[in-house]
């Protein structure tokens, strides 16, 4: 039964090739000549095959490509860049063509301008800010609203025009839109306002000051435009104006330095001097190191005499500001009140600031008259000077005496006949 179910061995079948043993094939290669067959051939029999792969990206099974374009794709790349070239310009004149649409004036804003008068220079004509009387009872009807309504939409529109000129820095466009607007609407407060602000910062102080007044009547009594008034109104040279209004503005602010500054220099152009004095003193109590307040009351004290203040102030005064006519202001002080050596002393601190020829001509004043004839004096000058000029500046000085009491003599004597000068022949005609 075994042997029954006993499987037989599957025997290979039999080659087609002969048997061929293992030292025969030895002999046959070690006989054969080098480069004969192949070394695979003797052992092709028992060697296992093998399959030779090219790689995907071997030369082998690489395309030959080119990478120079063809003629089509160089038309259309040349095609789409004229394409984009002419629809920029096209745009650009479209744009240009828009803007200048919209800036044209409609016919509302035609109307408007026909029925204004044109503004031809920077100084538009603003209409008085008087209020004309009106009627007891005002009727108001649908075609006089809508011309009214017409009237601020334009007003609207040139005032948007105005602040974007305003802003660019184009103010005649602006003040021609402005002034438009005043025209129609006098009392319009935000052009008002940016016009006033365009003649300040041009300088042109004397168009701001009425618009200035039409805010406040407007605003009433507001600091700031009340101190922009009076500003302008000094600045434009109407002195009496700002005099009048830096008065009534103390009684408010008595220790406003600006305002006190404004009315003492207001009664100091006036010439009263009594007036300006006590403003200039207490500007000095309010602010020590104040120059121009510093040097009014030394020149005030100086015209009356009072050469101690004078020179007070002065010597304060160079402190803060050392100006070579401070000085020489000093230096007078002490010139007359015959003190010598502190005039020396002044101008010698002046020399060591200025040269000497700019200190020289310090030294031609009269007003050092007085002490001109000192050996210190006399030695400073040298220095200064030197010698040769100092004795031509005493003769000088000398001269301008003589003649000063001459001519004192002559207002008193009577007046003498005038003679008649013989005339004198000139050598080279005879």
């Amino acid at each position: 039964m075994m042997k029954i179910f006993r499987s037989k061995k599957k025997t290979p079948p039999p080659s087609s090739q002969p048997h061929v043993s293992k030292s025969e094939l030895e002999q046959s290669f070690y006989s054969r000549a080098a480069g004969e067959v192949p070394l695979d051939d003797a052992y092709r029999s028992t060697a296992t095959r093998q399959t030779q792969r090219t790689s995907r990206h071997s030369p082998g099974r690489r395309r030959e490509t080119s990478n120079r374009a063809s003629n089509r794709a160089i038309f259309w790349l040349l095609f789409r860049t004229a394409a984009i070239v002419v629809s920029l310009a096209v745009g650009f004149f479209a744009l240009k063509w828009g803007l200048n649409k919209i800036d044209e004036p409609t016919t509302e804003e035609q109307l408007l301008a026909e029925s204004v008068p044109a503004i031809e220079n920077i100084k538009p004509t603003i209409v008085s800010s008087t209020n004309p009387s009106l009627p007891a009872e005002l009727t108001v009807t649908p075609t006089t609203l809508e011309k009214q309504i017409q009237h601020w939409d334009a007003s609207a529109r040139d005032f948007r025009s105005a602040e974007t000129f305003y802003r660019r820095g184009i103010d005649e466009d602006a003040v021609q839109k402005l002034g438009q607007i005043l025209n129609v609407m006098p009392n319009h407060r935000t052009s008002l306002k940016m016009l006033m602000d365009i003649y300040i910062q041009r300088e042109l102080f004397a168009e701001a000051v009425p618009l200035c007044i039409r805010l406040l009547e407007q605003e009433g009594s507001q600091p700031e435009l009340q101190l922009t008034l009076l500003t302008t109104l000094q600045k434009s040279g109407q002195t009496g104006s700002a005099l009048t209004l830096a008065t009534h503005l103390l009684n408010n602010q008595p220790n406003h330095l600006t305002i006190l500054s404004i009315a003492a220099e207001g009664h100091l152009q006036m010439g009263d001097t009594n007036a300006a004095l006590p403003l200039f003193e207490k500007i000095i109590s309010l602010d020590p190191q104040h120059t121009n307040a510093l040097k009014a009351c030394g020149e005030i004290y100086y015209s009356k005499g009072d050469y101690a203040r004078a020179t007070t102030h002065f010597t304060e005064l160079i402190q803060q500001d050392p100006k070579l006519s401070h000085f020489a202001f000093l230096a007078s002080c002490y010139a007359q009140q015959t003190n010598a050596g502190q005039c020396i002393l002044t101008l010698g601190q002046a020399a060591n600031r200025y040269s000497p020829a700019e200190v020289g001509s310090v030294l031609q004043d009269p007003v050092f008259n007085s002490i001109r004839e000192t050996i210190d004096f006399r030695a400073f000058t040298d220095r200064m000077v030197g010698i040769n000029n100092r004795k031509a500046l005493e003769e000088l000085n000398k001269r301008e005496v003589e003649s000063e009491q001459a001519d004192a003599e002559a207002s008193v004597l009577p007046k003498q006949p005038n003679l008649r000068t013989p005339k004198i022949r000139d050598p080279a005609q005879r």
